[in-house]
């Protein structure tokens, strides 16, 4: 995949005016082949951290394409397989109502997935076709509340002018489980009139920028809410890691500030993860 174009390190591999690529932890990024492939982008683990690598990313949370667009309980075990001695790639299990038999039930799938190292999950809730409401989900999120097991939630926002996400829900969810945290995926520069008073309101639930293109809305975010409610993701390998990092590397932040968004607030909340 050709992204020189996109590369705004230096000859020696800092990132110009940000984090060095070590910091540089990705809270979004997906491993496998999706239904519609990007001409060149990895389709297995080596490939992947090459990649990564190459835009300057040192680690990367990472979810299957197969656990979101398949099976949830195939997919899952793929990617444990999958990245089985690559140190740099962390798991992030795809999740959803227990109900109709696919997955097991939460006292049983949350232990689980903690016992196989997996400190992070993510939910498709338009995608998967569920309500991201305690009446769905509630016996899970309670689960993954006790565990303090951080929650991606991915509303499948493709655009700035789609309308998936619900809002309602998240701060639902949010104001139920206050230690709970939760990750809204690709909220874009549509939806701040909406996210502010949502992270005002719900001081647990916080961003990842794969898609956050809003003018100096790093800064924004950061200086009303805190640094610590902002992840740096990249949407790796649908998305082209370019963008994301380049605002990173430019944001007018403190480095102390830039380096929690790099990967310090991520480390933090998959450390805080309870056995």
């Amino acid at each position: 995949m050709d992204g020189s174009n996109l590369d705004v390190r230096s000859d020696d591999g800092a990132a110009l005016g940000g984090p060095a690529p070590a910091e540089l932890f990705d809270a979004s990024c997906l491993l496998g082949r999706t239904a519609v492939h990007q001409p060149g982008a990895p389709t297995n683990a080596d490939e992947l951290v090459d990649a990564l690598r190459f835009f300057g990313i040192g680690e990367a949370l990472v979810f299957h394409a197969d656990a979101a667009e398949y099976s949830p309980s195939v997919g899952n075990d793929r990617l444990i397989a999958d990245i089985a001695g690559r140190p740099m790639l962390h798991p992030c299990w795809v999740l959803g109502p227990h109900q109709t038999g696919e997955l097991s039930p939460p006292n049983e799938l949350v232990p689980a997935m903690i016992r196989a190292g997996v400190r992070a999950c993510r939910l498709c809730p338009y995608d998967h076709r569920f309500r991201f409401r305690l009446w769905n989900i509630g016996q899970l999120l309670e689960r993954l509340a006790a565990h303090r097991t951080p929650v991606w939630v991915d509303f499948g926002m493709r655009g700035w002018t789609d309308e998936f996400v619900d809002w309602e829900g998240l701060v639902e969810v949010c104001a139920a489980f206050p230690h709970l945290p939760v990750i809204l995926v690709r909220t874009g520069i549509g939806g701040n009139r909406r996210l502010f008073p949502a992270m005002e309101r719900c001081p647990n639930l916080l961003i990842e920028t794969s898609y956050y293109t809003v003018h100096r809305g790093i800064e924004m975010v950061a200086a009303t809410f805190g640094a610590e409610r902002v992840l740096f993701g990249s949407g790796f390998p649908t998305r082209a890691p370019g963008p994301a990092v380049t605002a990173l590397a430019y944001a007018r932040l403190s480095e102390a500030d830039r380096t929690r968004i790099a990967g310090g607030n991520l480390r933090s909340l998959l450390h805080g993860v309870k056995p």
